[in-house]
């Protein structure tokens, strides 16, 4: 039996933590890399959260901002995605300033994106953005789940980004785009004070295909109950 706050360390492990009897499968704790780029800010806090003890805050303050959290997650291929959310709650929101979804593509050495719409604004409050009903993410076109784009990337680093599609719904990114997802990420920014505007959002509980996805063991921990299995994958945790 493993209880809350015992995982307060720097670890580097694969392992499966279970509390209580049974086995119910529904959290799995992997590396979060938060990158902030410019003068913009991406770092995790204990201060706002949806569930758990943690969240990440983003936060983009000048032109050419971004900043994003980003993970290696478990579908191996955007074809294999039934499901894709996250929780949100905006502290400013200014000209679709995100959070967004985005996913990086690799069809054997050949990279596409695919990019959400921002998120509706949510100021004080905590909200579902559902990237394939569209929920609470703004829609520009025909249809509410209309709120994704698609494009070529010129390598890994995605550095140039030419759009090929879009908006379309989430189905028609699957049929256009093959590959395996090397990252997916939720982002704010890239600011150009004109389409997309600086913003500060915290984000958790990012969920695919059903399984919610932790960069804290801690934070797995103080929203499991017993019964729940987490999955800890290999790399370095920092736990304070």
């Amino acid at each position: 039996m493993y209880k809350k706050n015992l995982f307060r360390f720097l670890l580097v492990i694969a392992v499966f933590f279970t509390l209580g009897a049974s086995s119910v499968m529904g959290a799995e704790v992997v590396p979060f890399d938060l990158v902030p780029i410019g003068t913009a800010t991406s770092q995790w806090v204990t201060t706002a959260y949806n569930t758990g003890s943690y969240s990440v805050n983003l936060k983009t303050i000048n032109n050419n901002d971004y900043a994003y959290a980003a993970f290696d997650p478990i579908p191996a291929t955007i074809d294999d995605i039934t499901s894709l959310s996250f929780y949100y709650n905006h502290v400013s929101d200014n000209l679709w300033s995100g959070p967004r979804f985005s996913i990086l593509i690799n069809d054997s050495g050949t990279y596409y994106l695919a990019v959400s719409g921002a998120a509706a604004a949510s100021l004080g409050t905590w909200i579902k953005a559902d990237g394939i009903t569209g929920d609470n993410i703004i829609s520009y076109g025909a249809n509410p789940d209309d709120v994704w784009w698609y494009g070529n990337c010129n390598d890994a680093t995605c550095s140039v980004y030419t759009q090929v599609g879009g908006p379309v719904n989430f189905a028609a990114v699957q049929t256009a785009l093959n590959g395996n997802i090397e990252r997916l990420l939720a982002y704010m920014g890239i600011v150009d004070g004109v389409n997309v505007g600086t913003g500060e959002a915290y984000v958790d509980d990012i969920e695919v295909n059903g399984l919610t996805y932790y960069g804290k063991i801690q934070d797995a921990i103080d929203n499991a109950n017993p019964g729940d299995t987490i999955k800890v994958a290999a790399g370095t945790y920092n736990e304070q």
